[in-house]
């Protein structure tokens, strides 16, 4: 295998081709060719570096292929010319430089001023949800309906500001210059917000480019539906060198779980009256908040029993406020145990909620018949669980 180069000469009315071999550095001609009368009856011929020809093709008259035309026939007679060697450059004499282009300069996607790219994206619910996630930014005025009627001017939930200049990079880095871009900087202004359902139209063009590293300044734009300016600014960034072959081949699949079937149990069960629970030993912040926000919502009235001072040192240090909740001391999670149970025995509660203690803490005070709630049925434990790829809640026993 060989390392080949190949050189093209783009006309009016032709294209030519010179192919050559890099042999340990220097440079022997291949073959060469050209396919000449795009415009009439055109005509294909490719030569050995001796003059022989080796590949030659007539169109029929009035059927000129035209440059795309040419050029397609020309790929496909070097792919099979070249199919076993490597193509690692490609020339072109560019005849309209001007004052830009003086000397040999590497094409790249960025490489003309004023080349531009443009992408549509119309905001969704999903968008601003995927966007707090990633970023922790939970403001709500771009999850809540109350807060943006309260704070917003037209009332209507907003995305992130920087959902606009995600997008920007986004058509920098798939578009123009593409795959392989790396972002050096961005200047942006933010003069409108984006409501949901608002049609977001990204334009980047190319202002200049550094020909000493490579990098391209882009003018960034963003305008809604109404026409209305959202973004301006501009960003500098290094144009690939060489572009990924296997640019998005594989990626990351992005699921959200919204975890709607707790709430539908939830919303189920509201304007129920609440039934007293006894909750054992909530010493530990996921089991004591855990009652808290089921009171909170209405669900239960809790009897918080435990080691009374215990629990009031932790709900000081949450900044919990217990003040309306019945508290019943207990020294540790075994007398917890069994006095929660004798809640439950005696009425005063309806259900019993484990706290920070372990199941067989709890279970030995709940099984013994005499002091327990052991009936004649048979014991067991349910899981709820809210499982994305299960529409309903889910319940394993």
């Amino acid at each position: 295998m060989s390392n080949a180069i190949l050189v093209l000469n783009a006309g009016s009315s032709s294209i030519k081709f010179s192919v050559f071999f890099d042999r340990g550095g220097n440079l022997e001609p291949g073959n060469r060719g050209q396919v000449e009368g795009l415009a009439a009856r055109a005509r294909f011929v490719s030569k050995s570096p001796d003059g022989i020809i080796t590949a030659e093709k007539v169109w029929p008259e009035g059927t000129p292929p035209g440059h795309d035309g040419a050029l397609d026939h020309l790929i496909d007679h070097l792919r099979s010319e070249l199919s076993a060697d490597r193509l690692i450059g490609i020339g072109h004499r560019v005849v309209h430089g001007g004052l830009d282009y003086t000397r040999p300069v590497r094409v790249d996607a960025a490489v003309l001023k004023g080349d531009t790219a443009q992408m549509q994206r119309t905001l969704a619910k999903q968008d601003i949800e995927v966007f707090g996630v990633l970023t922790g930014d939970m403001n709500p005025t771009h999850f809540s309906d109350e807060y943006a009627q309260m704070l917003l001017k037209r009332g209507k939930l907003v995305g992130h500001s920087m959902w606009g200049g995600a997008l920007i990079a986004s058509l920098l880095g798939n578009d123009l210059p593409g795959p392989g871009t790396v972002y050096q900087s961005q200047q942006f202004e933010f003069h409108n917000a984006v409501e949901l359902g608002d049609v977001l139209t990204v334009t980047v063009t190319a202002q200049a480019k550094n020909g000493a590293d490579g990098s391209v300044l882009f003018d960034c734009r963003a305008v809604n539906q109404r026409g209305e300016r959202i973004i301006t600014g501009t960003a500098k960034v290094k144009a690939p060198v060489r572009k990924p072959t296997d640019a998005g081949s594989t990626y990351a699949a992005l699921q959200l779980h919204r975890k709607t079937a707790f709430k539908r149990l939830i919303d189920h069960v509201k304007g129920w009256e609440r039934i007293p629970v006894a909750v054992c030993h909530p010493c530990s912040q996921e089991a004591l908040e855990g009652a808290i926000d089921a009171a909170t919502i209405d669900l239960i009235d809790p009897i918080l029993v435990g080691p009374e001072a215990k629990i009031r040192a932790l709900a000081e240090n949450l900044n919990l406020d217990i003040s309306a909740y019945r508290l019943v001391d207990a020294h540790h999670s075994h007398d917890a145990a069994a006095k929660a149970v004798a809640l439950c025995r005696s009425g005063e509660a309806e259900a019993l909620m484990k706290g920070s203690l372990h199941t067989d803490e709890l279970m030995g005070a709940v099984v013994p018949s005499a002091t327990g709630l052991r009936t004649e049925r048979r014991i067991s434990h349910v899981f709820a669980m809210d499982v994305p790829t299960y529409p309903r809640p889910l319940f394993i026993t």
